[in-house]
């Protein structure tokens, strides 16, 4: 047992920052891959919160915090910091790279969905997915050389309606923002309106 105020004062300020390390490391390890495969990779919702993120990392608290709380271990050195403090660091690098390549990543626009993979003259298309552009940096929809007419325009959803085609054919649909970032191809077809009523 601990008696000496300033040892005491000492191990609560090493199990302070050990859990803090720990704690950190875990919350990275967590929200790298979960916002990169969630928010690029499985395109399941534009972004991860801020607050969600303050949720995250408090609940990598609580679980570092109760593990070594169950642990009971009062022998906490300045030796048994060094590892922490490694791997943290060794995270903290990982996750300065990443963060350089996720901001990256935000420049490109997204599709997540359309609402038909085909269309005729007139017809309504809406996009939903993210880094558009706002309304104001409206950018352009096109399948191969047909530029799409803009309804609607916003960072997430875009409502576009097809012109008159000089021809039919497939290709692929990409949204271009106002930076002149092109998103990967959807399917899609221009349709002949006469082929709708056979």
């Amino acid at each position: 047992m601990i008696t000496d105020t300033n040892k005491i004062s000492e191990y609560v300020l090493m199990k302070a920052g050990l859990i803090a390390s720990l704690s950190l490391v875990l919350y990275l390890v967590i929200i790298m891959p979960t916002e990169y495969f969630l928010t690029e990779h499985w395109l399941v919702v534009p972004a991860i919160t801020p607050q969600q993120k303050t949720w995250l990392l408090l609940g990598c608290f609580i679980v570092v915090f109760s593990v070594i709380q169950l642990l009971r271990k009062n022998t906490v050195t300045y030796q048994t910091l060094i590892l922490p403090l490694i791997i943290l660091l060794l995270t903290l690098t990982g996750n300065f790279f990443y963060d350089r390549h996720y901001q990256e990543l935000q420049k490109y626009p997204r599709i997540f969905n359309i609402s038909s993979n085909w269309s005729i003259q007139g017809m309504p298309i809406k996009i939903t997915g993210k880094n558009f552009g706002h309304d104001w940096q409206a950018g352009s929809v096109r399948v191969e050389e047909l530029e799409f007419t803009n309804h609607r325009w916003s960072d997430t959803e875009i409502l576009v309606k097809q012109p008159v085609p000089e021809k039919y054919f497939k290709g692929e649909l990409v949204v271009e923002n106002a930076r002149g970032n092109i998103s990967e191809g959807w399917p899609f077809e221009i349709r002949d309106p006469d082929t709708l009523h056979k």
